[in-house]
């Protein structure tokens, strides 16, 4: 079955559903007589029967259905460039993770504090490599546990390490 383009589509059932509007059922029946109600109602059942039937062979079966592939195809790329832009923010969190312990060199911190804080800033370097693999496989629900245990991450070495750390700002944008 051919199938005609959305516009087109658009344009042929306008003039359709115009048509219709515009032809008045009548009432009149065989030789001048008066139609029952039900039956100028039938009259119009047929005429929009024809329409409907009309309407079928101009935009197919298929035409919701094909509506939906085209969403689906607009949301899957939006999914596919949002977890592009993640892949590349987790990459760049990575780089950042790696270089906390040379911006925390020179801290006031026992040894013990210091091995704490140094495996936190490598556990967000490892949970941020997650994160990156995550989404370049696209792998949705992965990227939003990885997401989860970042945050979890950020909030304990700030929370720990305040005045090293500062504030957590990890999520602020969101509130």
């Amino acid at each position: 079955m051919a199938r005609i383009p959305h516009i087109q589509g658009a344009a042929v059932i306008s003039v359709l559903l115009m048509s219709s509007c515009q032809r008045p059922v009548s009432t009149e029946g065989v030789g001048g007589t008066r139609m029952r109600d039900g039956a100028a109602h039938a009259v119009h059942s047929d005429q929009l029967h024809a329409i409907m039937k009309g309407l079928d062979a101009e935009v197919g079966k298929t035409w919701p259905q094909e509506i939906a592939e085209e969403r689906a195809a607009d949301a899957q790329r939006d999914r596919r460039a949002r977890l592009q832009r993640v892949a590349g923010l987790a990459r760049i969190l990575a780089d950042s993770a790696r270089q906390i312990p040379a911006a925390a060199a020179d801290a006031s911190l026992s040894e013990a504090d210091r091995t704490t804080f140094l495996a936190f800033a490598r556990q967000l370097g490892t949970q941020a490599e997650e994160l990156r693999v995550a989404a370049e496989a696209r792998t949705v629900r992965q990227a939003e546990v990885c997401l989860e245990r970042i945050s979890g991450t950020c909030n304990a070495c700030h929370s720990q390490f305040a005045d090293l750390a500062g504030p957590v700002s990890l999520g602020a944008a969101r509130r």
